[in-house]
């Protein structure tokens, strides 16, 4: 097992603190993960992919369905390709 520095020992206790807290939000959750980050490499495959979600979560809240979407269609064909290139991102806030 790899020997943690001081600094990333402060950085895990940091994020305990921010996740334990009586409310948690998807901020203070992106926050501890960047705190995390580089610990392990192990982790960082899981970290990856929680600020994944998490960047999909606030999409969907900021009403770019149909963006998240367009970014999930097939890549096969030549013709998926040039269907997914001319899905222009679309932003519903005014």
């Amino acid at each position: 097992m790899k020997k943690l520095s001081d600094f990333q020992k402060a950085n895990l206790k940091l994020a305990a603190e921010l996740l334990c807290e009586d409310s948690t939000t998807l901020v203070k959750v992106e926050k501890a993960l960047s705190l995390v980050k580089g610990i392990s490499p192990k982790a960082e495959k899981y970290l990856s992919s929680s600020i994944e979600i998490i960047a999909k979560i606030n999409k969907i809240s900021e009403g770019a369905v149909v963006e998240l979407s367009a970014q999930n269609l097939p890549e096969q064909t030549k013709t998926q390709k040039h269907r997914k290139k001319i899905n222009p991102p679309f932003n519903y806030q005014s």
